[in-house]
């Protein structure tokens, strides 16, 4: 038994993001009928809760918990349950959530005939609904603007349909089509094919279903503990990349009080065409933390100005070969020892740390030839001082710095050429467009860049947490709907119900108390049995007779 307590703090958790308000007005326009018994608040806080306790979305699941897990007052109270003892029933269940579904349908294949304004309008408020709902746990957090951004895997609950190649090779007559069924059609339209990381779990890197873009608060660089909560998600077919989408949330933010300030992203976005991603970034002056596709590092060298464009940062053009590409390492830290670790854990620990030693030693050794930031231009270029002038390399370019001890490094220019403008100058500017793909605050490999990128890994955790058999159990089944708009809005009840779990722990682990939820008492405290005349049961009307009864 769920207590009541327990479901009208999540029917707070609801309430507060004003989510059901938005979506009860926008059901009322227009219609008439019998009033609906059950209200969109109440579906919400029983789909969220059904997440907790159950780690599924399906509405068979919800249906059982909100009429025989709640108590009979709970279900009088929140019109579960009429007053007539009639329950809630499937029916009402699915027309509730066929009608949000439909009121904010957007697709093109399924509504082709839907003017563009009216397309975007339906998209824009079904992504805010969303946005509000899952951030709901972290409204009396401090406000973030500091952000991981990620795709994960979200598989369909419908089979994917064959290409015509693959249905031309089932076709043969030696295949046993009971065991390999044709599939020409599909339930679900919205969903694509597309790739994800093989795991244990999976065993696959080919699934059907879409993408969820996540957008996971960090923190500054340094902070240890914070909850990892996931506070924008979009979902894209599985085979899109999300990108524009991610785009539009960074945009959307840009025109609130608190814009995004700081965006940690994996080279699945750095890679982008840089008109589509790093010239936004830098236009709404969002400052990126991101790793790089082995495609685009290399030395790029500047045409007129003397220098070399590495991995985002100009060097001097005498960089040792060998410091052009520098190899990343499997892992960009390694944990500490485990006690009682095999000796094969014990080698490849020991092989792991080798690896990263050697990197940053490289990474070091090339930071040598590294022009130094020296401010920006009223225009918004940066400005470098030349490795020499910052007193790390011997140049002729800067003779002073022939004065530096012998075992310096020095910068050997070609013989009868003249020496380039970037070593004679005090300092050179690098134009916006110069390298604006690859640029970022913190050098790459650099040991802050390692700290600060290390934040990434907590939009990892979200979906751990979030897929995690003792979590959130996002797996192919955790719903039986199909389509963008039902699966999107499914398992916005999941993510907030994970973000909750997340957010109830780390102020029990921190002696956080800001938010009223953190201070509910789920503590299970049993219950007393009450008769027909609701008073309690006592030992003294259900218990075995006693003597003086029996002898009498």
């Amino acid at each position: 038994m769920i207590p009541r307590r327990e479901f009208e703090m999540y029917l707070e958790l609801v309430r507060r993001s004003e989510v059901h308000t938005t979506i009860e007005e926008e059901l009322r326009k227009g219609t008439g009928g019998a009033p609906r018994q059950l209200d969109v608040d109440v579906f919400l806080a029983a789909g969220i809760l059904t997440a907790t306790h159950h780690r599924t979305a399906k509405l068979t699941r919800v249906r059982k918990l909100m009429t025989r897990e709640l108590s009979l007052s709970v279900q009088h109270s929140y019109g579960i349950r009429s007053q007539e003892h009639q329950l809630v029933t499937m029916r009402q269940i699915y027309y509730l959530v066929d009608r949000i579904a439909n009121m904010y349908e957007f697709s093109d294949k399924r509504l082709p005939d839907l003017t563009v304004n009216e397309r975007t309008r339906r998209e824009e408020a079904f992504t805010s609904l969303i946005d509000r709902l899952i951030s709901s746990p972290s409204m009396y957090l401090d406000p973030a603007d500091r952000y991981a951004v990620d795709a994960t895997s979200i598989e369909s609950a419908a089979r994917g349909k064959f290409s015509s190649k693959k249905l031309a090779q089932l076709d043969k007559p030696t295949l046993d089509k009971r065991k390999c069924p044709v599939r020409g059609v599909c339930a679900d339209m919205d969903a694509r094919w597309g790739y994800q990381t093989e795991t244990y779990d999976n065993k696959t890197s080919m699934y059907f279903g879409y993408h969820m873009m996540a957008f996971t608060r960090v923190g500054a660089a340094g902070e240890k503990d914070v909850p990892v909560l996931i506070e924008h998600m979009r979902m894209v077919p599985a085979n899109s990349d999300g990108l524009q989408e991610t785009v539009d949330v960074i945009e959307a933010r840009h025109l609130t009080p608190n814009p995004i300030a700081e965006i940690l992203s994996d080279r699945a976005f750095s890679f982008s065409v840089v008109e589509n991603w790093a010239k936004v970034l830098s236009d709404l002056g969002v400052m990126q933390v991101m790793d790089m596709h082995d495609n685009d590092r290399g030395a790029r060298p500047h045409p007129t100005d003397g220098y070399v464009m590495i991995d985002g940062w100009p060097h001097a053009a005498s960089i040792p070969d060998h410091l052009v590409r520098i190899a990343r390492p499997t892992n960009l830290s390694v944990g500490p020892a485990r006690k009682n670790a095999t000796k094969r854990k014990k080698a490849k620990r020991a092989a792991l740390v080798a690896e990263v030693t050697k990197f940053r030693a490289l990474i070091a050794e090339r930071a040598t030839y590294r022009f130094e930031r020296h401010g920006k231009t009223a225009g918004g270029n940066y400005r470098y001082e030349s490795p020499a002038r910052a007193g790390k390399l011997r140049c002729a370019g800067y003779p002073e710095s022939l004065h530096l001890p012998a075992d310096t490094p020095e910068c050997v220019h070609p013989a009868g050429q003249p020496i380039p403008k970037a070593c004679r100058q005090r300092t050179i500017t690098v134009s916006e467009n110069v390298g604006l793909k690859l640029r970022q605050e913190l050098y790459w490999g650099s040991d802050e860049w390692i700290e600060s990128y290390a934040r990434r890994s907590r939009v990892e955790s979200s979906f751990g947490l979030l897929k995690a058999s003792d979590g959130g159990g996002i797996k192919r089944g955790w719903t039986l709907h199909t389509g963008l708009i039902r699966t999107t809005l499914l398992l916005a009840l999941q993510v907030t119900a994970s973000n909750l779990r997340v957010l109830l722990s780390w102020a029990k682990r921190n002696g956080w108390t800001a938010d009223p939820l953190t201070k509910v008492d789920l503590t299970d405290h049993g219950f007393i049995e009450a008769g027909a005349d609701g008073l309690p049961l006592t030992e003294a009307t259900t218990g075995p007779p006693r003597e003086d009864q029996t002898a009498a």
